[in-house]
């Protein structure tokens, strides 16, 4: 993702945040003048409010898209099942050739390693329609995988120099995930 890029995503998110915040400031005005002064007849009200209240603070909070969890440096053969059961993004910089020799971790996404900064360079769009998934922002969670941790290694230190911030290597590779496999 080029600079422009990413300063045009961050002044987007920027203004669905304070979209939100404007939201939060209206229903709070509003549970102040009009709610409050029935609060005597209508209790409940205020209870529902609050709850609407801390819903929008939640969704706003959300809206700055940080990733809840970071990943650890090195990630071992338990930590990428579950990540990949859970949905994230694992991808393989294995050649294709390699691919279709040796066999694949189901649910990668394939990048070999030759490719991984062009990949990471590309507009959203061009990532999707390329790899068939949503390009990562650069805080979301990526683990790197190959045959045995290296070139997943030098991927990840590519992907980290274009302002990536919470991946992992998967250490031990398509080997060792063949061997918890057998």
């Amino acid at each position: 993702m080029s600079t422009i890029q990413r300063f045009l995503r961050c002044n987007l998110i920027t203004r669905q945040i304070n979209k939100n915040k404007d939201t939060l400031r209206t229903i709070t005005s509003y549970k102040q003048t009009y709610i409050k002064p029935v609060l005597a007849q209508r209790r409940g009200i205020d209870v529902q409010c609050d709850r609407i209240s801390a819903n929008l603070i939640n969704c706003n909070q959300q809206a700055n898209y940080s990733t809840p969890s970071r990943l650890p440096p090195e990630s071992d053969y338990q930590d990428v099942k579950k990540f990949l059961d859970e949905g994230g993004l694992v991808i393989d910089v294995r050649e294709v050739n390699e691919l279709q020799n040796d066999g694949i971790i189901p649910k990668t996404v394939n990048i070999p390693l030759r490719e991984v900064k062009g990949a990471f360079d590309l507009t959203p769009e061009q990532f999707e329609e390329k790899y068939q998934v949503a390009m990562p922002e650069s805080d979301d969670a990526i683990i790197f995988s190959c045959l045995a941790g290296i070139r997943s290694a030098k991927a990840e230190a590519v992907v980290n120099s274009l302002g990536y911030t919470n991946t992992s290597n998967y250490r031990g590779g398509f080997a060792d995930w063949v061997q918890h496999n057998r």
